[in-house]
């Protein structure tokens, strides 16, 4: 038995293993380069530190070292000229550290970056906070980032190095955090990302490393460590270790490198309240007045999800930038996935006193959007879409990972075309044929949609929950809805908008094989809004070409739409392709929030 083994003996768990089988004191996970495969696990837990060694300010800033392990890492910042105090809770390993690591340039202190008296590390404001695998000990993470921000100097900065689960079905079996909440709660606790590196693949070497050396150690250890446990404990870290490396292979669990600054913004999700505020920045940015009453509806109330909604505000509570998106259900063939909930987002604003708040990927409003989708789209679904507009979409490409399909077809029919037309339809005299307004939807809404919805594809499931939701219970009164029946059967319904002379066509939905009951509605439409309509307008997806082909009968003309408005989707699995919406999809003007 070596000197050292009485001290190490007698630390806790786990550190009194690790010490052995590492032979030496730097107790963190090893980086491979690329074209380093040949190091040892001592050489690896070098490149690990002096990986995030890059990240830190020139000497002499002050750091503070949280969970300091054995005392290492912080011996060897202070060799580099740094000012640190490190901090651990167990009092063991403190008292082992100012032994082995004694510096001028570091303050090993005992304390508990929590529960502790936030005094007994307090500065003046630390340049860097060290998280060195140790965030993955401190909960919850609201509350370390609060005090992480209230100890850092303006200018300084979070450098993070943890596992971290990619899987959330594996966090019972784990204490390691998913990184999505730690995203999440940077942003959260007033922090911008400004490095991220995953490195899963490059430090997966570490858990063939331990693996091996607890089979290789394992006699000593029994010996050693004082615990009657000890036997249990060590097939523990095992299967542990197995597990872990069994994800890392499988992408369910990997390694962050975050680098983080202190934000002049807290981005978050929506609270009650925010109304007042989102409103008032709706109107200063759009010039539009939006209701109260419509703000509930959409966002509240919305029976298929509610208050999807990213804000971010100033240290004087100013509301600076505004990300959200309504859930709506979505119908997909289902060979490919069927019936889920995706969100289409909207209402992307920035207030004009914050739009210098960064450029590109660092813009707040690009910000705002990826909290968005870590907190409301990551595992949550496929896709979010929207409509963007041709001024902003190479800012949606280039920075808020968007892919668009082509131009939306704006479909125009004059007045002299539909007078025309609608004269052959009455001439005609259909009496199998009725159209009537449609005040609640119901039941039969929903078997029509199941018979039809294979010859349309992709598309908004327009059950009669949606229908009811989106345009009959929407406050502000404007939709006029319609059913056509062919000898009592429903075979199709069509929805409007009235926009002073012209009649906004705003959704449909048909049975392909009764195209003249198209013709039924817009002539009863178009009797009931009176002799001052001039023009039916409409958006229609190019896809299924049945449906173009019946507007194309009827006279429509297909032009650019007068903002070049495209459908845009942002992915976040592999079940959807653009290529396979761009050939499948079904949308219109009303699936968007224009309507």
């Amino acid at each position: 038995m070596n000197s050292l083994e009485p001290v190490w003996a007698s630390f806790p768990e786990p550190f009194n293993y690790y010490r052995l089988m590492l032979g030496g004191d730097h107790l963190h996970f090893g980086y491979w380069p690329e074209d380093r495969n040949d190091l040892t696990l001592e050489g690896a837990q070098t490149y690990m530190f002096d990986l995030l060694l890059q990240f830190f300010p020139k000497p002499p800033a002050k750091v503070l070292d949280v969970g300091c392990g054995l005392g290492a890492s912080a011996y060897f910042l202070a060799q580099k000229g740094f000012d640190v105090i490190a901090i651990g809770p167990s009092p063991d390993l403190i008292s082992y550290a100012r032994q082995q690591y004694r510096h001028h340039g570091v303050d090993y202190r005992v304390a508990d970056f929590m529960a502790g008296d936030v005094n007994e590390f307090a500065s003046d404001g630390y340049d860097v906070i060290l998280f060195q695998e140790s965030l993955q000990y401190l909960h919850p993470l609201k509350d370390v980032f609060q005090r992480t921000r209230s100890l850092l100097s303006p200018k300084g900065k979070i450098i993070l190095g943890d596992e971290m689960c990619y899987d959330n079905t594996i966090t019972s079996s784990t204490s390691v955090h998913l990184r999505k909440e730690v995203i999440s709660a940077l942003a959260e606790g007033g922090f911008r990302i400004s490095r991220q590196l995953s490195i899963g693949s490059r430090v997966l070497k570490t858990c063939d490393a331990m693996l091996e050396r607890f089979d290789m150690h394992r006699d000593r250890l029994l010996r050693i460590v004082a615990s009657d446990n000890v036997n249990n404990d060590l097939n523990r870290y095992i299967d542990g270790w197995g597990n872990q490396r069994r994800w890392y292979a499988e992408c369910r669990m990997g390694y962050e490198v975050i680098v983080a600054q202190k934000d002049s913004v807290v981005i978050r999700e929506y609270q009650d309240g925010d109304e007042t505020a989102i409103l008032l920045l709706f109107r200063k940015v759009f010039g539009v007045e939006r209701s109260l009453a419509h703000w509930r509806w959409k966002f509240r109330d919305n029976p298929f999800g509610a208050c999807k909604i990213a804000v971010a505000y100033s240290e004087d509570h100013t509301l600076a930038a505004h990300f959200c998106g309504y859930p709506a259900p979505f119908h997909a063939p289902s060979e490919t996935r069927g019936d889920f909930i995706t969100l289409q987002g909207g209402d992307t604003m920035t207030n004009p006193s914050f739009r210098n708040s960064g450029l590109g990927a660092t813009s707040l409003l690009s910000r705002v959007a990826a909290y968005f989708y870590n907190c409301f789209c990551e595992d949550e679904t496929p896709f979010i879409y929207g409509f963007n507009t041709g001024v902003i979409r190479k800012f949606g490409e280039r920075f808020l990972q968007y892919e668009y399909l082509p131009d939306i077809p704006y479909h125009v029919l004059d007045r002299d075309c539909f007078q025309k037309q609608f004269a052959e339809i009455q001439g005609r005299l259909l009496p199998e044929f009725n159209v009537g307004k449609v005040l609640r939807v119901s039941g039969e809404f929903d078997d029509f949609f199941q018979n039809v919805c294979p010859r349309y594809g992709f598309l908004i499931k327009r059950s009669a929950e949606y229908l009811q939701w989106r345009y009959l219970d929407c406050p502000d009164g404007v939709h006029q809805m319609y059913a056509v029946r062919k000898q009592g059967r429903l075979v199709g319904w069509g929805v409007f908008r009235r926009s002073g002379d012209v009649l906004l066509w705003g959704d449909a939905l048909f049975d392909q094989d009764c195209p003249q009951a198209v013709g039924e509605l817009l002539h009863q439409a178009i009797n009931d809004n009176g002799s001052e309509i001039n023009r039916i307008e409409g958006w229609f997806s190019p896809m299924p070409q049945w449906w173009t082909d019946i507007l194309m009968r009827l006279n429509f003309r297909a032009q650019q739409e007068p903002n070049r408005l495209c459908p845009c989707f942002k992915h976040f699995n592999e079940s959807f392709s653009i290529e396979m919406l761009r050939q499948q999809y079904y949308y219109t003007m009303g699936d968007s929030d224009l309507f």
